[in-house]
C-alpha cells in the first residue's frame, strides 16, 4: 500500500513538473558565471547553470550549446534527448529539421530522432515529404520512410507545383513521382514542366506529347 502511494505521488509530482516547465511563467533561463541554467518561480534550480546557452523550451524541449559551442537538446529534466554534438539544429519543417555535423547534412523528427544520419552535403526537405539529398555534385532522392530511393548519382533534381519532378543525368531528362520513382524513363533531351497531366518532351529534334506515364498521346 505504502509503495502503490509513494508510486502515485512521484507521478503526481512529474505532472506537476512537467506542466511548471511548459508554464514559461513558472521558469526563468538564467546566467550564473557566464553559465545557463533553469530556475523557477522560487529561484530554486530546476537545470544547473552549466550550458553555454539554453533556448527557450517548446513542448518540453530545448536547444541547448556546451563549452565547445556544439548543440544538442534536453527534455525538462535536464536528460539529454538529442546528443550535443551537432553544429547546427535548423527549425522545424515538415516536422522534420535539419541537423548538421562537420559540414554533413542529416534530418530529425519531432521526437529529436535521427532519421536521415548526417552524411549528405545538402539536404532539401519538401512539403509533401520528399527529400531530395546531395553528395559531392550528384543528388537522388529519399521518400517519405526516409529510405534512399535514388541513390546520389543524378544531376539534378528540379522542384515542382505538381507531383512531378524533372529529374536530369548525363544531359537526360525525365520525370520522377513524389515517391521518388521514376515515371517517364530519363532518355530525353528535355522536357517541360507537366500542365494537366501532360507535357512536351524533346528527343533527336523533334517533339512528343506524354502523360505522366511516358506514353505518347496521338491528336
Amino acid at each position: 500500500m505504502l509503495l502503490k502511494k509513494q508510486f502515485s505521488i512521484s507521478i503526481l509530482l512529474s505532472l506537476v513538473f512537467t506542466a511548471c516547465m511548459n508554464n514559461t511563467s513558472n521558469y526563468r533561463i538564467t546566467k550564473e558565471f557566464n553559465k545557463y541554467g533553469v530556475i523557477n518561480q522560487n529561484n530554486n534550480i530546476l537545470i544547473k547553470h552549466k550550458y553555454e546557452k539554453i533556448l527557450p523550451f517548446s513542448n518540453g524541449f530545448a536547444i541547448v550549446n556546451n563549452y565547445t559551442n556544439k548543440k544538442g537538446v534536453i527534455n525538462y529534466k535536464d536528460e539529454v534527448v538529442l546528443d550535443i554534438i551537432y553544429d547546427s539544429i535548423d527549425p522545424f519543417y515538415n516536422n522534420l529539421a535539419i541537423i548538421k555535423l562537420n559540414g554533413k547534412s542529416g534530418l530529425i523528427n519531432r521526437n529529436y530522432q535521427v532519421v536521415i544520419k548526417p552524411i549528405y552535403s545538402k539536404i532539401i526537405n519538401y512539403s509533401d515529404g520528399l527529400i531530395v539529398v546531395k553528395k559531392k555534385d550528384k543528388v537522388g532522392c529519399i521518400n517519405k520512410r526516409f529510405k534512399l530511393v535514388l541513390n546520389t548519382n543524378y544531376t539534378n533534381i528540379y522542384p515542382s507545383d505538381t507531383a512531378y519532378r524533372k529529374i536530369v543525368t548525363n544531359n537526360k531528362w525525365g520525370f520522377i513521382d513524389n515517391n521518388c520513382k521514376i515515371v517517364v524513363p530519363i532518355i530525353y533531351d528535355f522536357v517541360e514542366d507537366f500542365y494537366n497531366n501532360k507535357t512536351t518532351v524533346y528527343k533527336d529534334n523533334k517533339s512528343y506529347n506524354i502523360n505522366t506515364k511516358g506514353k505518347t498521346l496521338l491528336f
